[in-house]
C-alpha cells in the first residue's frame, strides 16, 4: 500500500521539528521535504498569529497553492468559527484549531485530506475542550480565552512548558508567552495563581 507524502510549513522551527517527528513515526505516512514536497498528497501549513487571522489564512494559503496542488491541512489559532468565506478555489482540505489539536485528531485531517483524488470541500476539525464549562444564563462571561484555557488545563493536570508546547503542538516560546500575558492582564503573580485562579472561577 502506498503511502500518504506529507509536506509540512511552518514558520517556528520546533513546531515544524514536533509535526515532523509525529509524522515521520506514523505508519502509512512519508515525510517529504525539500524539492520532494512538491509531491506532498498532502500539505500542513501552521498558522502562528492569532491577530492575523483569516487575512492571513488567505495570504498562507495563496503562496502555498502556488506551490502544490495538494490538499493543504490548516492548523490555526484563529478562535471561534473559521470563515471559509473567500477560500474557495484554494486547496483547503481542513482546519484544525490549536486548541482543540491533538495528536489523533491532526493525523486523522491528514489521511481524509490523502484519501481525496483533489483538494475536497472544506471541512471543519474542531472539538470541545475535554473539560466543557457548563454554563448558564446568569454567569458572567469567563476571563481566560480558549488558547489560555487549552494551556492552563495541561499545567493544572502537572505538565510543564515543554509538555503543554508539544501537547498542542505551540512553540515554548508561545506558552510562556500565553502565560505571561494572562498573568499580568488579571494581575496574577505567577504561573501557580493562574492555575488555581481559572479551576476557582470554573474556567478550567
Amino acid at each position: 500500500m502506498d503511502k500518504t507524502k506529507v509536506a509540512v510549513y511552518a514558520a517556528d522551527p520546533l513546531t515544524h521539528a514536533g509535526i515532523s517527528r509525529l509524522l515521520r513515526s506514523t505508519p502509512g505516512l512519508e515525510l517529504v521535504t525539500g524539492e520532494a514536497a512538491v509531491d506532498a498528497t498532502v500539505t500542513v501549513v501552521v498558522l502562528e498569529e492569532v491577530g492575523e487571522g483569516q487575512a492571513a489564512a488567505r495570504a498562507v494559503l495563496r503562496q502555498v497553492a502556488r506551490q502544490v496542488s495538494s490538499p493543504v491541512v490548516l492548523i490555526t489559532p484563529h478562535e471561534g468559527k473559521f470563515d471559509t468565506d473567500g477560500l474557495a478555489g484554494l486547496p483547503l482540505g481542513a482546519v484544525v484549531y490549536r486548541e482543540a489539536a491533538t495528536e489523533t485528531r491532526l493525523l486523522a485531517a491528514v489521511r481524509e485530506a490523502g484519501r481525496a483524488t483533489s483538494a475536497p470541500a472544506v471541512e471543519t476539525v474542531s472539538a470541545a475542550p475535554a473539560h466543557p464549562i457548563r454554563s448558564s444564563p446568569n454567569k458572567p462571561p469567563s476571563p481566560f480565552s480558549e488558547r489560555e484555557k487549552a494551556v492552563l488545563r495541561l499545567l493544572a493536570d502537572g505538565l510543564d512548558t515543554a509538555a503543554v508546547a508539544k501537547r498542542l503542538m505551540f512553540s515554548e516560546r508561545t506558552v510562556k508567552y500565553i502565560v505571561h500575558a494572562l498573568t499580568l492582564r488579571l494581575k496574577l503573580r505567577n504561573r501557580s495563581h493562574a492555575v488555581a485562579y481559572a479551576l476557582r472561577s470554573g474556567a478550567i
